[in-house]
This record gives C-alpha cells, sequence and structure tokens, in this order.
C-alpha cells in the first residue's frame, strides 16, 4: 500500500482525533486496530480514529500499532485486488476445463477459427449440398458441440468460451474496489462475447434449418447467411456504418474482446 499523503483533524472536545491517510486505492471496510479505528472509505482515504495531540511524538508500540493498520489495509487491497485479477486470468490464461487448459477467450478464439475456416468450405459451392451440409455440421461442432457429437472442433465451443469470457471478466468488474481500468474494459470485453454469443445461437439456429433442407437451393442462401455470421465471430461487423468496428452491441467479436482484455491486463501490471 502506498501512503500519499497524511493529515489529522480534531472531531470534538474529547479529544478524538481523525487521523486520514490518502493511499493508492484502497476498499471500503472498517477493523478495530487495538484502540484505534480505522475505517477504509473505497474513494483512496484510510480514517485513522483515536484519542490524542496527533502532534505528540509516538511510542513504539504506537508506531507499531499504525505499522500494523497499514499492514491490514494493504492485505486488504491486495486480497481484493487478487480476486479480481484471478477472473482476468481465468479470461485469458487458464480455465480448468477448456481443451489444454487455455483462459476461456483463447478457447473461444480458436474454434472461432475453426468454424470460420469450414463455413468458407460450406459457401465454396453452392451447388453441392452434401458438401454444404458436411460442412455445416463442422461449423457446428466448432460453435455448440452440445448439439453434434463429432467434428474437427475442440470439443468447447465458441459459445462456452464467448459466455464463460464474460462471466468472468464481469466478475473482475464486480470484485470490491476494482480500478476503474477494470471497470471500462470488462465492459467492452463482456459486450463484444456477448455479440459473439448471440451470433453463435444464429449459427446453431442456421445449421439446423440446413441439415433439414431437401435441395442444393433451399440450402445455399442459408449457407451464404451462415458464412457470413461465422466470419464476423473473430472481427466483429461494422454494424453502424461508422467505418470501425467497435464493441458496441452489435459490434466487436472476440478479436476486440482480446484487445481490450489486453489493455485492462498492461493497466494492471499482469503479464
Amino acid at each position: 500500500m502506498q501512503i500519499m499523503a497524511f493529515n489529522s483533524e480534531k472531531m470534538n472536545q474529547e479529544e478524538l482525533w481523525a487521523r486520514t491517510m490518502l493511499v493508492e486505492r484502497p476498499q471500503p471496510a472498517v477493523y478495530k486496530v487495538r484502540h484505534t479505528l480505522l475505517e477504509i472509505t473505497g474513494n483512496h482515504r484510510i480514517r485513522l480514529i483515536s484519542r490524542g495531540d496527533p502532534d505528540a511524538t509516538y511510542s513504539d508500540s504506537q508506531h507499531i500499532t499504525f505499522a500494523t493498520i497499514a499492514l491490514i489495509a494493504g492485505a486488504h487491497l491486495t486480497a481484493e485486488q487478487g480476486a479480481g485479477h484471478n477472473h482476468i486470468g481465468h479470461v485469458m490464461d487458464a480455465w480448468n476445463d477448456t481443451p489444454d487448459g487455455v483462459g476461456l477467450l483463447p478457447a473461444a478464439v480458436e474454434e472461432a477459427g475453426i468454424a470460420a475456416q469450414h463455413a468458407s468450405l460450406a459457401a465454396k459451392d453452392p451447388s453441392n449440398l452434401d458438401s454444404m451440409k458436411r460442412h455445416t455440421a463442422h461449423v457446428l461442432h466448432a460453435v455448440d458441440p452440445t448439439q453434434i457429437e463429432n467434428g474437427p472442433g475442440k470439443g468447447y465451443g465458441v459459445k462456452q468460451g464467448a459466455e464463460g469470457a464474460a462471466k468472468h471478466i464481469q466478475a473482475a468488474a464486480n470484485t470490491d474496489g476494482a480500478s476503474d481500468a477494470i471497470k471500462t474494459h470488462a465492459t467492452h470485453v463482456a459486450t463484444s462475447a456477448r455479440n459473439t454469443v448471440a451470433r453463435a445461437d444464429e449459427i446453431v439456429a442456421l445449421a439446423k434449418k440446413i441439415a433439414m433442407a431437401t435441395s442444393a437451393s433451399a440450402a445455399s442462401s442459408l449457407v451464404a447467411e451462415l458464412n457470413t455470421l461465422a466470419q464476423q465471430l473473430l472481427p466483429g461487423t461494422d454494424a453502424n456504418g461508422d467505418g470501425r468496428t467497435g464493441w458496441q452491441e452489435g459490434e466487436g467479436g472476440l478479436e476486440v474482446a482480446t484487445t481490450h482484455a489486453n489493455i485492462m491486463k498492461k493497466a494492471e501490471g499482469l503479464p
């Protein structure tokens, strides 16, 4: 915990003083240390409420008391900060049920690449119904393997990875005392991830219709639509026509989510 400033004020005639330390980023909490009340307001202030002259020379025991207060405050900060960072790690670095234990977002990205590749193959020959159905099934497996047992995907699915990324990045933002960087970029990551989930759901619905098609002419337009959505899984799309793909609803994809997650990691000093 970095102490930035320290001042004192007399609260009443009973010699009750409030000493305020400005710190780097405390969390809301109240502690009782010996005869001193420590209140961490969550607004960059720690208030030390105790009796006695704030300008008096402190004994060793009093210095220990204040050192203990600082230690507790720092431990509180570290624990809360660590919880948020853990959730960021789940999104970007490692999660317990992904292929090879990678982060939720990288797992979704890998599956999205497979889905986009096979969507292109499905759309390559609009006169070949069997080819369209075969590659559409491959897309489906990469997007949501709960819908089909076998395919070229990793068995995790774009949808599951993106849903998990949105959940954990929002959990990081909801941690007590989350930094402004986490709160801001978590919204960007979560929105882009949810955009991807919505596209995945549309792809699943189209894949089911294609599987039921009885002619190439009936399937081809559906395959074209599926291919468009599959190609948006990674980059997203410029939905509002302003010349750029942002993180906003209906726009950002997994690449946008990854960009903002990396900005967040850098701001937090994470590797």
